[in-house]
């Protein structure tokens, strides 16, 4: 996991404690409510900005970007949207919630993505970059892949590796395909 991915992790369980602590104190009434503006609970709204922009400043932000860039309907747009629109409706903690599990989701991407570059750049280390090939006098001579033309007859010697797609013209063989299909045989 990358240094990001941790801080990611680390404001998704903050964010997610702040939440539960939250919503215990709105849904048990365990603090009395002292601001209200014409009947609006405003206490209770900073209580539940504090875990949303503990999560969600990051969304915003790049919401507020993305806006100014002209790219307007972007996901972190929509997030944003979605979540403010929860807001004025009086649905705090689904707004939070929202945003939260859209952080997790990002999160989950995120490392999805960096271990698939991970296995990519482990199979381009698999890669052969030259070949035994056979010349006209019947002798090997090693040669670039990129020089080599269909029906060209290549040597590969035991416990070496493809350089090539081809057919076995001669003699037998087992191949351990385990870095390409995930079976060994």
């Amino acid at each position: 996991m990358r240094k990001r991915d941790k801080k990611q992790l680390i404001r998704i369980i903050v964010s997610a404690v702040l939440l539960a602590i939250v919503w215990a104190i709105e849904h048990f009434s365990l603090i009395p409510t002292v601001l209200t503006i014409g009947g609006f609970d405003l206490q209770t709204l900073l209580f539940f900005l504090i875990p949303y922009f503990v999560i969600g400043y990051t969304v915003l932000w790049r919401a507020a970007r993305n806006i100014v860039r002209g790219q307007i309907f972007d996901e972190n747009f929509l997030m944003s949207i979605a979540t403010i629109g929860a807001f004025i409706t009086g649905e705090y903690a689904e707004a939070v919630f929202v945003m939260l599990f859209y952080s997790v989701g990002e999160l989950f991407e995120h490392i999805a993505v960096g271990k698939s570059r991970k296995s990519i750049k482990s199979l381009l280390s698999i890669r052969v970059d030259s070949a035994f090939v056979e010349n006209e006098n019947g002798e090997l001579e090693e040669k670039p892949c990129e020089e080599i033309s269909v029906g060209d007859v290549i040597c590969v010697k035991a416990g070496g590796k493809i350089p090539l797609d081809g057919v076995i013209i001669e003699g037998n063989t087992a191949l351990n395909t385990v870095a390409l299909t995930g079976e060994s045989l």
